[in-house]
């Protein structure tokens, strides 16, 4: 799928969720950028790493940060786990 079609479509969805609405489902919640809608390609457009059991996405276009998982910050310091 070209590029221009995946930002377009994920802003679509984004769009119309919000308008009507009904919250994305987690699975295409968590590939899609919140800041700048884009689609989220592991390799194409974003960075995942996996340090200390906690999911890192970075958005190559904006460079948004997102974190997934991996319990309360002070659970995440050494020593704690």
């Amino acid at each position: 799928m070209p590029m221009i079609a995946r930002k377009n479509a994920a802003k679509h969805l984004v769009k119309t969720s919000s308008r009507n609405r009904l919250p994305l489902p987690v699975q295409q919640r968590h590939w899609i950028c919140r800041n700048c809608t884009e689609l989220l390609i592991p390799g194409v457009t974003s960075r995942v790493r996996i340090k200390d059991g906690q999911r890192i996405t970075t958005c190559l276009s904006c460079g948004k940060i997102r974190r997934l998982g991996g319990g309360p910050k002070w659970h995440r310091r050494n020593g704690n786990v």
